[in-house]
């Protein structure tokens, strides 16, 4: 997610750092979580795309150490209108999803997280939602 929709992202990334997450009222038998889902652009100005082995050298030695409990990965492909073009943009991904037990604040890892894949990556942006759920793990 690299230059041509920074606006209209930057508002979502402000958007979903906002308000505290309330616990989610869960059946028996399961137990608040937050889920962290996160869109890493590929894209980058002037240079190949993050490859592959690039991105699993980035879990192995940023992500994995700051969750160890788990999370899943997959590559995606995501479009957007660009606010300069009013063209539909696309670009690949990959994207991350952390489910983190209780109600404890992942944020401040997950923002050190984004600032490590800007700067290795030369990326404006990467976008994260966050929400509460039930799990019965």
């Amino acid at each position: 997610m690299n230059r041509a929709f920074p606006g209209s992202l930057a508002l979502l990334v402000l958007l979903t750092g906002c308000a505290p997450l309330s616990p989610p009222q869960c059946p028996a038998g399961e137990q608040a979580v937050t889920v962290h889902t996160l869109y890493f652009g590929r894209q980058r100005a002037q240079a190949e795309p993050v490859s592959a082995q690039e991105w699993q050298a980035f879990v192995d030695e940023q992500v994995t150490p700051r969750f160890m409990d788990g999370l899943t990965q997959w590559p995606a492909r995501g479009q957007w209108r660009n606010l300069n073009t009013a063209r539909i943009d696309r670009e690949d991904s990959f994207v991350l999803q952390l489910v983190v037990p209780g109600h404890a604040d992942a944020r401040p890892k997950i923002q050190a997280l984004i600032a490590d894949y800007k700067a290795r990556f030369r990326q404006q942006a990467v976008l994260h939602v966050a929400g509460a759920a039930c799990s019965n793990l």
